[in-house]
């Protein structure tokens, strides 16, 4: 995962995005969600982890942090986003022996487990993960094809 492959695969997973979107109505957890899921598509544990950990955050944000403090709208997009990057980083930290697969989330990677909590608190899990794997996937397919005619 390099630059310009790091920014075909965004661009093409965002317009992907929004023809889901503007189709049929459910957001497939943001926009750059599926390009960077769809890089990630030959390390299937480091998309675990980061839906593990989405799953994490959103729980933790909504039924602890919400509970002390008033959070809606951009308030807990970024709750959402920071328990994900402290989930990922203590990860790093308290687990010594991860798989390879765990560091590939760097970069905005990070922010990408965020992004998707926030989505299943906006839409439900069923309907987040279902157009996220559809539209990942219509990326991976469409940036494979690309890499096959151009690269």
């Amino acid at each position: 995962m390099y630059g310009t492959e790091l920014y075909t695969a965004i661009i093409i997973g965002a317009m992907i995005s929004l023809i889901y979107t503007e189709a049929t109505g459910i957001l497939p957890a943001g926009l750059v969600v599926a390009g960077y899921i769809a890089l990630m598509f030959n390390h299937p544990y480091t998309i675990l982890i980061m839906l593990l950990i989405s799953c994490l955050s959103y729980l933790i944000v909504t039924h602890g942090v919400a509970r002390l403090v008033i959070l809606y709208g951009r308030r807990k997009f970024l709750a959402m986003i920071t328990v994900a990057v402290i989930i990922t980083a203590l990860l790093g930290i308290m687990v010594p022996y991860l798989p390879y697969e765990f560091f590939a989330i760097t970069g905005i990677g990070v922010i990408v487990p965020g992004i998707i909590a926030n989505c299943i608190d906006r839409q439900g899990f069923a309907h987040t993960m279902i157009s996220t794997v559809i539209v990942s996937t219509a990326t991976f397919l469409l940036l494979f094809g690309y890499n096959a005619i151009f690269v």
